[in-house]
């Protein structure tokens, strides 16, 4: 037991990886905060579940236009450099955000139009981050940080939504947003401390929009990939938008609850997610990953039809952490397919089309809230589920290399 505990956190052993994760986890408690403040206001301000969905379309849509040149920059350029600026701009975002809601001055389009400028800039942000990893740990650790990623995730949606629901009763909304603030000053400050050699750039051949194409092609002659991109498109478009977008107004309307409600019910379905991520962890490489990963697709798809049945707070939060259990299954072996398969000249383009599978998600976000504001959540919840679990089975029919990976 003692060894599997080691094997666990060995990515962690490695200093530079350690600075990362540290900083990495503090912006994840923030935005996990800013999930919860930033739904509520909406349905404060609104009264519509519709603009939930629409705030996600407006933090979304820059990954799907932005990120792929994000991609191209963390190939061309040092990715330590573009962590440090991308977060200094977040950090203005975020003071300018909470000014504006403690003055009263915030508006639905206000929030609106910061998901927009937010989520451009983690289009720069994120592929430059997770191409760097391998650097830091090198390729046999690649599957161990990826985990401890996801652990790190899952605990700071554990953490950030109840100190969200907490300072949202205490305080005001505006305090998630300055302590949000604060998480990326003290992530620039470790990531300024990784100590690593010259990072040797991408050749750069071509213009921008060539070597993007390049990276287009290599996703798409790639069957592992290729495969690996469909599989996080389908979590990303009929399963993610259910609890990263409709969960405040399933808590609300469905079972009933204030924001505290909200945060904990977030906090109960991260847990189910970090026991996933620690199994993971724990297990090592795995064989039949392709295969596993569509298990867990369809068992999300089951759950979130079983949490449409739901209206008590006890088996919710059960049904949401078996539910985030199996997402944080399929995030953790997808990109560690991915990280494990590219190599360094191109992984930051690579990364970047990953991070566009979850940019697609409006195309579920959107027409799912619609349903839920006519029908209610639960028939989104129905919806979503069902068209998960045919999606998952005909790639088990229609991609043969699922069982090759």
């Amino acid at each position: 037991m003692i060894n599997r505990w080691n094997t666990a956190f060995a990515a962690l052993t490695v200093r530079n990886y350690q600075l990362l994760f540290r900083g990495t986890f503090v912006i994840h408690i923030g935005f996990a905060m800013q999930q919860v403040a930033m739904g509520w206001l909406i349905l404060d301000l609104s009264g519509s579940p519709f603009f939930l969905g629409l705030n996600t379309f407006c933090f979304a849509v820059p990954m799907v236009i932005v990120s792929p040149f994000g991609g191209v920059i963390a190939d061309r350029l040092s990715r330590i450099r573009v962590l440090i600026v991308s977060q200094s701009t977040l950090f203005v975002f975020s003071v300018v955000l909470a000014v504006l809601i403690h003055l009263k001055l915030a508006t639905v389009w206000h929030l609106m139009a910061a998901s927009l400028l937010m989520g451009s800039i983690m289009a720069f942000n994120v592929p430059a981050r997770q191409a760097l990893v391998p650097i830091l740990v090198g390729r046999e650790l690649v599957a161990n940080a990826v985990a401890m990623h996801s652990m790190g995730l899952n605990t700071s949606r554990i953490i950030g939504p109840a100190l969200a629901g907490f300072l949202i009763n205490a305080v005001g909304a505006a305090g998630c947003f300055l302590l949000q603030a604060l998480g990326y000053l003290w992530s620039i400050g470790n990531v300024m401390a990784i100590k690593i050699g010259p990072h040797k750039p991408a050749e750069q051949r071509g213009s921008q929009l060539q070597a993007l194409i390049e990276g287009l092609r290599y996703c798409r002659r790639t069957g592992p990939v290729f495969t690996a991109l469909i599989i996080a498109t389908i979590s990303s478009v009929f399963v993610m938008p259910i609890y990263m977008t409709l969960l405040p107004a399933y808590a609300r309307d469905t079972l009933g609850q204030d924001a505290s409600g909200l945060g904990l019910l977030m906090s109960a379905a991260s847990v189910g997610a970090l026991m996933g991520s620690v199994g993971l962890a724990m297990a090592g490489r795995l064989p039949a990953r392709g295969l596993i990963v569509l298990g867990a697709v369809i068992a999300a798809g089951v759950l979130l039809v079983a949490a449409s049945t739901i209206r008590t707070m006890a088996p919710a939060m059960l049904v949401l952490g078996g539910l985030t259990a199996c997402f944080s299954i399929v995030m953790i072996l997808n990109q560690s397919i991915i990280q494990e398969t590219v190599p360094n000249e191109l992984l930051g383009r690579v990364m970047s089309v990953y991070l566009v599978t979850w940019g697609v998600m409006p195309i579920g976000a959107i027409p799912l809230a619609a349903v839920a504001d006519s029908f209610g959540t639960p028939a989104a919840f129905v919806i979503g589920g069902s068209i998960s679990v045919v999606l998952a089975l005909t790639m088990l029919v229609v991609r043969s290399d699922v069982r090759q990976i």
